[in-house]
């Protein structure tokens, strides 16, 4: 199931991201930095900077409507909401279009597994999930978010004629795997890569 998961996730964030009652927040909103905001729902919250159109379960009725009158550059983002609606508990898409017109974009899905299931264990059959879906230059590390392990992953894969990259992280907090997911253009990731680790850092499990 985390297999399936994660490799349905490769895929739809890669889409996003190619031109042609929520939980209340455990980050207080007066250490919210000027031009950022906390996006919350389905019991995570992260911080993102405010430029970034986002939303949640509850929200995609309007994000969507949002999105489409964004331009022909969104609608992969447009397709990609839709079709995971139910699967994304937050998301979020540059307003800034990158290279290519392509979209920088972020979404946190998550699955559940066994309590007693093993990041590390999971590891290779995500690589492999990868690899089955052409990536290349994969790196897989173990790291610590908070008190839960994580893996942090970096791939890159071609989508039509544009080059992106991936950078996932899986956070286990007991019988769930949480999946934070984020994609651009490959020429844009070394600008990009910074503010998706800080994005990450402010990941929180709610409930």
């Amino acid at each position: 199931m985390m297999k399936r998961t994660v490799f349905l996730m490769i895929f739809s964030i890669l889409l996003a991201a190619c031109s042609s009652t929520s939980p209340t927040s455990v980050i207080e909103p007066t250490a919210t930095p000027a031009g950022t905001i906390v996006l919350s729902g389905g019991g995570v919250a992260i911080r993102i900077p405010d430029r970034y159109i986002s939303g949640n379960q509850e929200t995609v009725d309007a994000v969507l409507e949002k999105l489409k009158t964004m331009g022909s550059s969104y609608e992969g983002a447009v397709q990609s909401l839709t079709n995971n609606r139910d699967v994304y508990l937050v998301y979020a898409f540059d307003s800034e279009l990158g290279t290519n017109n392509t979209i920088s974009n972020m979404n946190i899905t998550s699955v559940d597994v066994p309590e007693d299931t093993k990041l590390e264990d999971e590891n290779q059959s995500v690589i492999r999930s990868y690899t089955d879906a052409g990536a290349t230059d994969i790196e897989s590390n173990p790291c610590q978010h908070n008190d839960n392990d994580c893996i942090k992953l970096e791939a890159a894969m071609t989508v039509g004629d544009i080059d992106m990259k991936v950078l996932q992280y899986l956070v286990k907090q007991g019988s769930q795997v949480y999946i934070v997911t984020f994609a651009t253009e490959a020429s844009d990731f070394p600008q990009k890569y910074t503010e998706f680790e800080e994005i990450f850092n402010t990941f929180q499990i709610l409930n």
